[in-house]
């Protein structure tokens, strides 16, 4: 495979291509396909972040995380850079325990596998309470009401 067949590269051509279909016709479309991909990576950050801070939470130590067209390591400071291998796009972390407290690694480590759903999960739910208090304060529905359609 081409060294320039990178997800980085990729996503960097799939955003070219959006920004030039939001001068068309076809912008509205562009626009739906770009905020559905932003939407699954933001959800994937989400989900692979809670794998961090739960495995933080148990003392392990942050190596790195992959999300998409980007990777976040810390050697040995934080540093973001371009993802470049399509095994990791889907979202991958690397933690590692410390040598000496390897006692108890099993409830450990069982932290630190669902921090990713318990982060998703919180966040599903303040999403879906943002959502409902303004459409249940007529916050959503003052944009469509009579006198605004034309």
């Amino acid at each position: 495979m081409s060294k320039s067949i990178t997800p980085f590269n990729i996503s960097l051509l799939f955003l070219a291509v959006g920004i030039a279909f939001s001068f068309t016709i076809y912008a509205e479309t562009a626009y739906s396909i770009g905020l559905t991909l932003f939407s699954i990576v933001c959800v994937l950050f989400i989900h692979e972040l809670g794998h961090v801070i739960g495995g933080r939470a148990v003392g392990y130590q942050f190596v790195y995380m992959t999300v998409g067209p980007i990777t976040i390591e810390k050697a040995p400071n934080l540093k973001i850079r371009p993802n470049h291998h399509w095994l990791t796009f889907g979202g991958v972390v690397n933690c590692i325990p410390p040598q000496d407290r390897l006692k108890n690694i099993v409830e450990r480590h069982k932290r630190f596998v669902a921090g990713g759903p318990v982060l998703t999960g919180i966040t599903a739910i303040a999403s879906f309470a943002g959502w409902y208090v303004t459409e249940w304060k007529g916050l959503h529905n003052m944009a469509f009401s009579k006198r605004n359609i034309k």
